[in-house]
């Protein structure tokens, strides 16, 4: 499943006015991984970049003539919501940014506070063991079915060690489109509650279907 339109889709709508031109804008942190320029839409008569969130134009920077416009990220779009939504929709890091600004990284199954848990531990670095781990399961008392995971986070106390952000709707169920209005925050225990759960129902889907089409083929043999 895609989780956003790629950039060639979006530049060639854009781009079918006869007064557009596709530019691409070479970015640092893109080309040290080895990435291919951003592709945008500009249209040079009236200085106009076509932003890469949304239908809209914004005025931008003189783009040079050859088509290669060495630049940054943030020049891209036309106002820091783009921004933002452009950063959930391509990145996990970005979606869960923008679901941490929502959720403050409280679980939407227990109730927890996972960065709160996180700078208490970061608070008891010095303390004895015992009482850290007294701290994660007053928490939610079901970090004690997760021991390396409660490790890991007792090692490094960290956000991402302690939540999730979850796709309320499956990724083999369709949910791998999904924004942030469609993703939960989940502390850790919830998260792996919740993905086991998803995965003994798939199994029991798959085993129906199996004894369905094993009994219409038992069916189809009697008839004949």
């Amino acid at each position: 499943f895609r989780r956003h339109v790629p950039w060639r889709e979006l530049v060639a709508a854009a781009s079918r006015a006869a007064t557009c031109e596709v530019y691409e804008v070479r970015l640092p942190n893109r080309e040290r991984l080895g990435l291919a320029p951003i592709q945008q839409a500009v249209d040079p008569a009236r200085g106009m970049a076509k932003c890469l969130a949304c239908p809209a134009f914004y005025e931008c920077a003189p783009r040079r003539p050859g088509r290669v416009y060495d630049g940054s990220l943030q020049e891209l779009f036309c106002s820091t919501a783009c921004r933002t939504a452009y950063a959930a929709k391509t990145s996990a890091s970005g979606l869960r940014r923008v679901v941490f600004a929502r959720d403050g990284g409280v679980c939407a199954g227990c109730g927890c506070d996972g960065h709160a848990l996180v700078e208490q531990l970061r608070a008891l670095k010095a303390a004895p063991h015992g009482r850290r781990v007294a701290t994660c399961l007053r928490s939610n008392p079901r970090w004690a079915d997760h021991r390396r995971c409660l490790d890991r986070l007792l090692a490094k106390p960290s956000d991402g060690l302690a939540w999730e952000a979850d796709h309320a709707v499956r990724v083999a169920d369709g949910g791998g489109e999904a924004l942030a209005d469609a993703v939960q925050t989940l502390c850790v225990p919830c998260h792996k509650a919740k993905t086991k759960a998803e995965a003994q129902q798939a199994a029991a889907a798959r085993r129906a279907a199996k004894e369905a089409a094993q009994d219409a083929a038992r069916e189809a043999v009697r008839a004949s």
